[in-house]
């Protein structure tokens, strides 16, 4: 905990697990360029730190790298950044970030209880949300996902601040619990014929008037489906981000 500074070899590829695991006493880092991994629980738990500049090399960033890094706002992920892991970001103190185009997956609860996340840009290139992927991300409004997003995992906007949701392209598959305990206007495009009655039926029945769907874009709504009549899931209250074993 009294670890302040750090002086990098330059010639330094990988951070390994744990390597600075509750270092609390730092506040501000600039990782060399040379480094191309960050592994799990890095930095988990420094929850001081709150200036990091990432490497321009880094390729994969393992999973709970920065959990529990109440104090980190803002970060800038690298353009050729690929593998972003689970919980990566979870309880962190993010307002903003933005996805490049090299990560095509959102693993199970990378941002999961940021509470000031409030603006996340996708670049276009995501295939998948992970489960509980912005679960109680309460100050995050309005999302625009692209048409590469094939898998919605299970309760990945739950207890979310979603007000606005705007897919860009087919339906992709929704896992249980995507949208509970939060109410949405889900767009969609109007001419895009995998977005079916039947199937978005199901998803009606689910979160009763919580969830409005809409052909079209928020600025040119087509049509707006009739709304469910089922009643949601009883609220479930968050837990905070436990050490590992």
């Amino acid at each position: 905990p009294n670890l302040t500074e750090v002086e990098w070899a330059d010639d330094l590829n990988i951070i390994y697990s744990s390597a600075f695991y509750n270092c609390t006493g730092l506040t501000k880092l600039k990782i060399p360029n040379s480094v191309h991994t960050i592994s799990d629980y890095a930095f988990y738990g420094c929850t001081n730190l709150s200036s990091i500049t990432l490497p321009t090399q880094l390729k994969e960033l393992g999973r709970n790298a920065f959990t529990n890094c109440s104090s980190l706002s803002s970060l800038s992920l690298p353009d050729k950044l690929q593998t972003l892991g689970q919980k990566a970001f979870s309880f962190s103190g993010l307002n903003s970030i933005i996805i490049p185009e090299g990560v095509t997956k959102l693993g199970a609860s990378t941002f999961d209880g940021c509470r000031n996340l409030s603006s996340v840009t996708i670049m276009g290139n995501v295939t998948e949300i992970g489960a509980e992927c912005f679960e109680n991300c309460s100050k995050l409004t309005s999302l625009q996902l692209p048409a590469s997003v094939k898998k919605i995992g299970e309760s990945a906007f739950s207890g979310s601040g979603l007000k606005e949701l705007v897919f860009g392209g087919n339906m992709p598959t929704i896992g249980a619990g995507a949208f509970k305990d939060i109410k949405v206007a889900v767009f969609y495009p109007a001419d895009n014929s995998t977005w079916e009655e039947s199937r978005l039926k199901v998803l009606k029945n689910s979160y009763s008037n919580a969830v409005s769907f809409y052909a079209g874009t928020p600025d040119n709504i087509v049509e707006e489906t009739e709304p469910p009549t089922e009643e949601t899931e009883a609220p479930t209250v968050a837990q905070e981000e436990t050490e590992p074993e």
